[in-house]
């Protein structure tokens, strides 16, 4: 989404392109934007709009795994495409900007690296950091930066575990306690908003884990709880708010999980009416668009099978 919070952009992977939205800020109707969708490279992934608003930068999966850039107009949104970018490794899937939009952070399925390029604020050119691209693991789903932008965790959902980096300056340095092994293909991370604490996604296992994290070192100690049960965790997110901590679900029956968070214990709750269905089955590689609305309409975004992209609004009370 576009840090105004007026366009969406969803990569649509079967048909190689990026589609694009305008948002009704009131209703949160979506409206294809002029042009919509537009060509991307083979199989985009992820996409993720710069901080500052003036780019778009969308992850492709096949096809030598470049990425491509577009710039954005800041009356329309229309993104306009501007080139490809080569990141330094392949089979790009996942991409997390820093919060000053100074580093783009990106995985490699192909060759099991995490690449880490500083960011042209001007023209969005990217320049690998030294050191890039980090070994890492294997079907790197979802990269999680801590608030304080020290500590990043990368779940490898092929070897089952997370790995830990130490942040400076891009530079990645992976800590002493990394990886750490869990139970079940390890997909999703999110870190709460105050950095206390992480929490994972086990798809296989059907559970999410929560962990207390050392501030200074960025190591987790698994909190002494019984893991959450949920179906299939395939994205967490954090809304704005940081009440609400959000799991969507990828199995027969795709479910949106909500649950609240005690901010001293780490101790997760289901919220009223969870889990919520979207009567979509079997979303493939469901994303959770973390923003909100005016602090309120949840946008969400999905693929289902390999060629119907969907999109689902709800509110957030």
């Amino acid at each position: 989404m576009h840090p105004t919070q007026k366009s969406l952009y969803v990569a649509e992977r079967s048909a190689n392109a990026v589609a694009g939205y305008s948002i009704d800020a009131t209703t949160g109707q979506l409206t294809s934007l002029a042009g919509s969708p537009y060509t991307a490279g083979t199989q985009p992934w992820d996409c993720e709009v710069h901080p500052n608003g003036n780019f778009l930068y969308v992850a492709n999966f096949g096809g030598g795994s470049n990425l491509s850039l577009y710039s954005i107009d800041p009356t329309t949104g229309v993104p306009t495409g501007v080139g490809t970018l080569a990141t330094g490794g392949n089979t790009s899937q996942s991409l997390a900007f820093s919060s000053d939009g100074g580093f783009l952070f990106a995985s490699h399925t192909t060759t099991t690296t995490v690449t880490v390029n500083s960011v042209n604020p001007s023209t969005g050119a990217l320049s690998a950091v030294g050191g890039s691209p980090f070994a890492a693991g294997n079907f790197m789903r979802q990269l999680a930066l801590t608030p304080s932008q020290n500590f990043l965790y990368v779940p490898s959902r092929n070897d089952s575990n997370y790995r830990i980096y130490s942040v400076a300056s891009g530079m990645l340095t992976e800590t002493g306690a990394s990886p750490f092994g869990v139970t079940g293909q390890a997909m999703a991370a999110a870190v709460s908003p105050d950095g206390s604490f992480l929490y994972t996604g086990q798809q296989t296992a059907n559970t999410i884990t929560g962990y207390s994290l050392n501030a200074s070192n960025g190591n987790p100690t698994a909190l002494v709880l019984a893991p959450t049960s949920v179906s299939f965790p395939q994205t967490l997110f954090f809304e704005p708010g940081g009440k609400f901590l959000f799991s969507l679900s990828s199995s027969a029956a795709s479910n949106l999980n909500v649950f609240t968070w005690n901010t001293s214990t780490g101790e997760l709750t289901n919220a009223a009416a969870s889990p919520h269905g979207f009567g979509d089955s079997n979303l493939e590689d469901p994303l959770i668009e973390p923003r909100s609305m005016s602090g309120m309409v949840l946008m969400l975004a999905g693929l289902r099978g390999v060629d119907q992209s969907i999109i689902r609004a709800a509110q957030v009370d």
